[in-house]
């Protein structure tokens, strides 16, 4: 949608900024892999062992993606500065950014025990209201806002499944999340 609504230039410079931000998503998948094989173990063996591993999972998250989101949000020209030349746009769609990745990955381990409890349906119903919401918001925002404009829709869509995920989780699955 930038490319339609925004400038050619404005492409890269998101491009920059959401590739930087998604570092925490490898951080999340990193920490995943190693604790979707004790899942199932965990749900077999009761509600104990499900919020002993889900809070042990968090608190390992947490660790490494609240110091990253510091750095990316306080220090965004010198790390987007690896890209190339200072773009302060890049620079600030990165700081919007930040705060709706850094939830997004923090809640990733109750969101996965979704799937334990038979809720996948719930899970892709909620991605794709949130595809739906980007393509009208990226049209709302973009014209006025430009890359910031997608970078806000980006964050409320995280915000959003957080929202519906966590309800969700909690409805079926009642956790202490940290």
């Amino acid at each position: 949608m930038i490319e339609i609504f925004g400038k050619e230039a404005t492409v890269g410079h998101f491009a920059t900024a959401q590739l930087t931000v998604s570092v925490l998503f490898a951080i999340q998948s990193s920490f995943m892999i190693i604790f979707y094989p004790l899942m199932t173990p965990a749900m077999k063996a009761g509600m104990h062992e499900v919020r002993e591993l889900n809070a042990k999972g968090f608190r390992h998250i947490l660790a490494f993606t609240i110091p990253i989101s510091i750095l990316l949000f306080m220090f965004p020209h010198a790390i987007l500065s690896v890209f190339g030349h200072n773009e302060p746009e890049a620079a600030t769609a990165l700081q919007i950014l930040v705060p709706g990745y850094l939830f997004s990955v923090m809640f990733a381990m109750p969101y996965s025990w979704l799937q334990y409890t038979g809720q996948e349906h719930n899970v892709t119903i909620v991605i794709f209201i949130s595809v739906s919401l980007s393509i009208i918001l990226d049209g709302l925002l973009i014209p006025h806002y430009g890359i910031q404009g997608t970078a806000f829709s980006h964050v409320y869509l995280h915000l959003y499944r957080l929202k519906h995920h966590g309800q969700k989780t909690f409805r079926y699955l009642p956790l202490i999340w940290c």
